[in-house]
């Protein structure tokens, strides 16, 4: 009603609101894009099913009935209808390795997307964290989340951010095992992301990883214990980043009240 009124004239408007006109109130460039891009897609999907089935209709190849009724020729049309055909096969087939890797590669950059989308998060936890005052209570967890979320204009919140983290966590762990060589994920192609972002336990998870490693099966409780040694190295690891960042800076203003965030051995900001 509203694009009516501030697109038509009074006397437009008066004539337009007619009961046999049906497409009276109908806003065309209000549709909602979501709403086309879905329609786009479901066309194109049933373009490619057509596309698809096109490729078993063969206007050049005789049918098997007509070829029966030969008499002349018969063995030659025979067996060029079958080069045809094989001809066709091939084409099919060349057509599935394309998909397979194409396939092949997304499987492999997702893997390698997780654990780079890690690594970044962990420049922004140093990034954030330099010359910061934290008050008792908060964590560098919270913090970065808060500050990924502000400037993500909602496309990532926090339940995201921790699965992706958690799944990119569980990949590290596994290409650890060789020394960070892929090879392990590209090697076994029937190994999909799923796996690692399933609802599995971090212990059951560690239980896993230490099964691939050595072919030795523990209990989930030793599992728990590797998976909390872990978080405690990791923790250590991220304290020591931060205090070799320090030391290689210049800090002129050392006795100075200025707020800067140097932690020490009694710092409990570190935990998770």
């Amino acid at each position: 009603m509203l694009e009516k009124l501030s697109t038509l004239t009074k006397d437009e408007f008066e004539a337009e609101i007619d009961q046999t006109n049906e497409d009276f109130l109908i806003i065309y460039n209000l549709k909602n894009k979501q709403d086309q891009g879905k329609e786009e897609e479901e066309q194109k999907e049933k373009k490619e099913v057509i596309d698809f089935q096109s490729e078993l209709n063969f206007p050049e190849i005789i049918s098997e009935i007509d070829l029966l009724k030969l008499d002349d020729d018969f063995d030659i049309i025979k067996e060029n209808t079958i080069k045809t055909l094989v001809t066709h096969l091939i084409k099919v087939y060349d057509r599935l390795l394309e998909e397979h890797i194409e396939m092949e590669i997304r499987r492999r950059r997702m893997f390698r997307g997780y654990v780079n989308f890690l690594m970044i998060y962990r420049k922004i936890e140093i990034y954030y964290n330099l010359y910061k005052v934290r008050a008792r209570g908060e964590t560098i967890k919270n913090q970065t989340n808060k500050k990924i979320i502000e400037y993500n204009s909602g496309t990532l919140n926090t339940k995201d951010i921790s699965n992706i983290i958690k799944t990119g966590k569980r990949i590290e762990s596994l290409i650890s095992l060789s020394n960070r060589e892929w090879g392990i994920i590209d090697a076994f192609p029937n190994l999909e992301i799923n796996f690692f972002k399933s609802t599995i336990s971090t212990a059951a998870y560690e239980v896993w990883l230490k099964l691939v490693e050595n072919r030795h099966m523990i209990t989930e409780e030793e599992g728990q214990a590797i998976h909390n040694c872990k978080k405690i190295e990791e923790h250590q690891e991220r304290k020591t980043n931060f205090l070799r960042i320090y030391k290689l800076v210049e800090m002129r203003d050392r006795d100075a009240d200025s707020p800067r965030y140097f932690p020490d051995s009694d710092d409990d900001s570190f935990t998770l």
